[in-house]
């Protein structure tokens, strides 16, 4: 059987540091489907692979560059084809999202509306500190923090397991 923790260890020392998106999907019985390799800011699935992802135990990606989490695309991703783990592997930490057995799909209006509402709450944030909108670690971290506590209690909202795994 697959042992997750050991997949994220391994795919994680692989490919954090890639300056490209890179994804790799197990199927419901554990075994590995497939890896696939993307741009510098997203993977296009063949009709094909994306049929195969249907029902996923687990789906591995990278994020080159931000430290944010899920994004929305990632959410939707996960709740159309009916993915039980989703784990996204960042330049600095790495991200969980499970389905539980009450989980219900979030939707997309809902999705995004918070993140119009963490956009808005991040440039109020900026003004009022006098920051620049530049990105830095300061500013990085402002958004970080934002987005996951919307998307924590957002997730909690409709059931899904949401957390930093390390």
């Amino acid at each position: 059987s697959l042992n997750h923790s050991e997949a994220i260890s391994s795919f994680a020392s692989e490919y954090r540091n890639s300056s490209t998106e890179n994804s790799i999907v197990y199927d419901k019985d554990g075994n590995k489907v497939f890896v696939k390799h993307g741009s510098s800011s997203r993977i296009r699935y063949t009709e094909e692979e994306y049929r195969a992802v249907k029902d996923a135990s687990l789906v591995i990606h990278n994020h080159p560059t931000g430290d944010s989490g899920f994004s929305d695309n990632d959410i939707q991703f996960q709740q159309d084809r009916n993915i039980q783990t989703h784990i996204a592997v960042t330049p600095t930490k790495t991200y969980s999202m499970s389905r539980t057995k009450d989980s219900k799909n979030i939707p997309k209006t809902i999705l995004s509306n918070t993140s119009k509402a963490t956009k808005k709450d991040y440039y109020k944030k900026l003004n009022d500190l006098g920051l620049a909108s530049a990105r830095d670690e300061e500013t990085t971290k402002i958004w970080r923090d934002l987005r996951m506590t919307r998307m924590r209690n957002l997730t909690s909202q409709y059931q899904w397991n949401y957390k930093v795994v390390e």
